[in-house]
Order: structure tokens, then C-alpha cells, then sequence
């Protein structure tokens, strides 16, 4: 019901915004260029898989596999860790590349490390534990930069500010959307079979990204084409 609640407001505020004169969120500038409207919204898919395992993967160190808050807390840092260690050679391969060859390279690792989650996790050891969670730290880290270079090469020159703001505001609302997913899948209970199930629901997020993602590059390849 709280969904169905949520979804009627939501399609309230979307409608408000495109009827009056000075929107809180310009709808209109999404129209008028489709290209960010779906980097937008790719960063909020993104964000609502690496946040349903930053608030999620915790709790279920402590609660299911009865690991302490320091140790949770290291196993951790292999998603933030790697993130941070590949965020800066991303970035010059996107400056040397452009944006859609990092996105696709970042939408595979976030595959394969949903898949590997899903099926392997639960029954698996503290090294591959953490190789599960490195691959998805490099994703992380990958996509997060990537999608920061589509930005500043699809926004107008004059409407930057604009345009990576929204950019702030698409990963809030995709931190937001995750603790939805986690208290549909961990409400009732955190095991096992609840990560199965969060599995899956990643799984479905990294083919949407994928699917975006390889949008996104056949575009540009066409461009290219069309503009040797």
C-alpha cells in the first residue's frame, strides 16, 4: 500500500512540476535533452544497487554471520577501497576514450558481481567474501566517474551547474530508493535467504544498467560513424 501511496505522489509531483512556471525540478530540461535524462537515470539505478549493499551487507555481517562492527566494517572496505583505486586511472581513460567503453567495462563487473553474490555469498569464504566485494568496488568506482564524464559531455556549457547538481540529487534519490529495496527484502527477516533475495533484485538492476549502458555506447558509435 505505502508503494502504491508513493507512486500516486510521485506521479502528483512530476505532473505539478511540468504545469508551473518555476518547477523545484525542471522536467522540461530532461525532455529537452534525453541523453542526461538517462544518465540521471542509470546514476539512480547505480546508486540504489551500491547502497542496498552499503546499508545492507552490514547488517547481514552482524546479525546473520555474527561478525563484530570492526570486522563488518573491513570487509567493507574492499567496495570503498577499490572504488577509490580505480576512480582516478577511469578517469583518464574516459579523457582518452570517451564515457561508453568505461560504462560498459563498469556494467559487466556490476553483473558479475551481483551474479556472484546471488549464488556463491552465503556459503562462501572470507577470500572470496572479499573478491566478491572488490569486483563491485571496482564497478563502483568505474561507473561513478564514467557517468561524471557523460555529464559534463552531454550538458550544455551553459547549464554545467544545473546539470551536475541534478547529478547529486539522482544519487539521493537513488540512496533513498535502496532503503526501500532493503525493507522489502530484510523487513521480516536478515538470513540467507533474504541476501538470496536482494540478490536478485541487484542481478535485475545490473541488466538495466547494462541495457542502458550499451544504449548509450551504440549511440555514440553511430555518431562516430556518421561524423568520421
Amino acid at each position: 500500500i505505502s508503494g502504491l501511496v508513493g507512486l500516486v505522489f510521485g506521479i502528483a509531483f512530476v505532473w505539478r512540476e511540468l504545469k508551473v512556471d518555476h518547477p523545484f525540478i525542471d522536467f522540461h530540461f530532461f525532455i529537452k535533452h534525453p541523453g542526461l535524462a538517462t544518465v540521471y537515470m542509470q546514476f539512480i539505478v547505480i546508486n540504489i544497487f551500491y547502497y542496498s549493499l552499503f546499508f545492507g551487507l552490514p547488517t547481514y555481517f552482524q546479525t546473520t554471520l555474527h561478525f563484530d562492527a570492526r570486522y563488518s566494517g573491513m570487509l567493507m572496505l574492499f567496495i570503498s577501497g577499490w572504488s577509490a583505486l580505480v576512480s582516478p586511472s577511469t578517469g583518464r581513460w574516459a579523457d582518452r576514450a570517451g564515457f561508453c567503453r568505461p560504462l560498459l567495462a563498469g556494467a559487466s563487473c556490476m553483473t558479475v558481481g551481483a551474479i556472484l553474490l546471488t549464488l556463491f555469498f552465503t556459503d562462501a569464504s572470507l577470500t572470496a567474501i572479499g573478491i566478491t566485494l572488490s569486483i563491485t568496488g571496482i564497478s563502483f568506482g568505474i561507473m561513478n566517474v564514467a557517468l561524471q564524464a557523460a555529464v559534463l559531455k552531454l550538458s550544455p556549457s551553459s547549464m554545467i551547474g544545473v546539470s551536475s547538481g541534478l547529478f547529486q540529487t539522482s544519487r539521493y534519490f537513488g540512496s533513498i530508493l535502496s532503503s526501500v529495496v532493503l525493507g522489502l527484502v530484510f523487513g521480516n527477516e536478515i538470513s540467507s535467504g533474504s541476501l538470496h533475495q536482494l540478490g536478485y533484485v541487484l542481478i535485475g538492476l545490473s541488466i538495466i544498467v547494462s541495457l542502458i549502458s550499451f544504449m548509450l555506447w551504440t549511440k555514440e558509435w553511430k555518431r562516430k560513424e556518421s561524423n568520421p
